[in-house]
């Protein structure tokens, strides 16, 4: 009969090793392009309560060991606390959630405007406001990421707004625990998800002895035969951004996307591939058990010894949830502990690409803006348009510290009457407050519909001439159309 190591899990801070603390039950999650979670029942020795750094917030390691040997470190925040205000006398217990540092970006919600900036220029910069130093986080980006004129975060979170980009274009995230921080990856290639430590390999047991891995199914599943990219470029409108990928092991059907920004042929193409490749990725699933505490989300590990899988194919670990008991205080608690966890996985010759879990806001009203002032704050200066009559705005709901400018985008503007060689246009002066809409509702995709009047810049017509028809030149000239009673 196989002699099983004996599992201990205990908690550790700044200020040491939570000796007086102890571990009844454990749950957690790791997913791919998610937050992992782990949940604890724990109590206090009798005359004992939590360290002082036991706090919301405060960052803390949760250490698996056999046998006194540790295999594994799960490093991150407490989140939520619960205590149950027990009697002095008796064990204070309190259920806790370990969560990554990385939480912190939930409890940041904004608007703001990047311009001109590539998508992992603006990952990088929200995970250095958000206290990420280099040893926090990894771009283990291969893909080329040209410069986007426009990315609007709105009425986001800030781990929204980064999760959402990086689905998009197919960029996963993931955690590792090695360096002695959650550190933050990203990822956009299968090389860039690494061996599980300690379980690099890892052995199945065929008749049903409950270690290593002892459960395995294959889940397959239906999904479209082609993906379909669609969308329109004003600056190139007669070139058809229509694009297609297709799944050689689709069941038919396909899948159509317009508005996805793309403003080339080839984006087109890149996206449909990154499309389909998110849904080939989830058609075969292998489902698991096992009873190594190392396995999780992002890491590879191969399967020896099955019957069916070649030994010689990876398998990339795309969900693990994590279970253990441990008993009360009695003298041979460690004895009786259990682990076992749950796992979804893919073969690791599969492009791995995250679902599109986390939706992009939209804007189905209007906003407002301002056409850029001059230096100083200038308005009384000649219209500043490109040579595409597009005008520098700055959008009011942009977030900024006090004393910064808002950042500026060129964005065109709607008239009555347009056409090849013809059409009207008024000029707007910097200064002037214009009212946007947004095609599709994308935040991204502004347009400027109309000038408005404020009290800085009035109305020509007023309660005084409301019978005139008027048309007001910044010169001072006057076209104005009388009303007969």
């Amino acid at each position: 009969m196989a002699v099983h190591p004996i599992l201990n899990c205990f908690l550790e801070s700044k200020l040491g090793r939570w000796d007086h603390v102890q571990i009844h039950q454990l749950s957690g999650r790791e997913t791919i392009s998610e937050l992992f979670s782990f949940d604890l029942e724990v109590a206090c020795d009798i005359g004992h309560e939590l360290p002082e750094d036991a706090l919301p917030g405060g960052e803390v390691c949760l250490i698996f060991e056999h046998d006194g040997l540790e295999v594994r470190r799960v490093h991150g925040i407490l989140g939520p606390m619960r205590s149950r205000l027990e009697p002095p006398e008796e064990h204070a217990t309190y259920k806790l959630r370990i969560l990554p540092r990385a939480f912190r970006m939930t409890l940041v919600e904004t608007q703001e405007v990047f311009v001109d900036r590539s998508i992992p220029d603006i990952l990088r910069d929200k995970l250095e406001r958000n206290g990420f130093e280099q040893v926090d986080f990894e771009l283990r980006l291969v893909e080329e990421y040209p410069v986007r004129e426009l990315v609007v975060q709105y009425r986001e979170s800030d781990l929204a707004f980064i999760r959402r980009l990086a689905e998009h274009y197919g960029i996963s995230f993931f955690f590792e625990h090695e360096d002695g921080c959650d550190k933050l990856v990203f990822t956009d290639h299968q090389g860039g998800f690494r061996p599980a430590e300690g379980v690099e390999e890892i052995g199945f047991r065929a008749r049903g002895e409950k270690s290593d891995v002892y459960s395995l199914e294959l889940c397959s599943d239906l999904v479209p035969t082609t993906y379909i990219v669609q969308d329109y470029n004003y600056r190139t409108p007669q070139v058809d951004l229509t694009a297609h990928h297709d799944i050689d092991s689709g069941s038919g059907g396909g899948v159509v996307e317009y508005g996805a920004h793309v403003k080339t042929p080839e984006e087109a193409k890149h996206l449909a591939q990154l499309r389909a490749q998110a849904r080939q990725a989830m058609q075969r699933i292998y489902e698991g058990r096992s009873t190594r505490e190392g396995l999780s989300a992002g890491r590879k590990t191969t399967l020896l010894d099955h019957p069916r899988l070649s030994s010689a194919e990876p398998l990339l670990l795309v969900d693990v949830q994590h279970e253990a008991t441990f008993p009360g205080f009695s003298e041979q608690k460690n004895k009786d502990a259990s682990y076992r966890n749950t796992f979804r996985a893919i073969s690791s010759s599969i492009v791995y690409r995250p679902p599109l879990r986390t939706p992009k806001p939209r804007i189905d009203g209007t906003a407002t803006g301002i056409i850029q002032p001059g230096p100083g704050g200038a308005t009384e200066v000649t219209p500043q348009l490109d040579a595409e009559g597009r005008y520098l705005v700055q959008i009011h709901f942009d977030t900024v510290l006090p004393g910064e400018q808002r950042a500026s985008h060129r964005i065109r503007m709607a008239q009555p009457f347009a056409g090849t060689n013809y059409g009207m246009h008024f000029p707007l002066r910097p200064g002037t407050e214009v009212l946007l809409a947004f095609t599709n509702g994308d935040p991204d995709r502004p347009i400027i519909v109309g000038a408005l009047f404020n009290a800085t810049t009035p109305s020509p017509v007023a309660s005084a001439n409301a019978t005139k028809h008027q048309i007001k030149s910044p010169s001072g000239a006057i076209f104005e159309f009388g009303v007969r009673s």
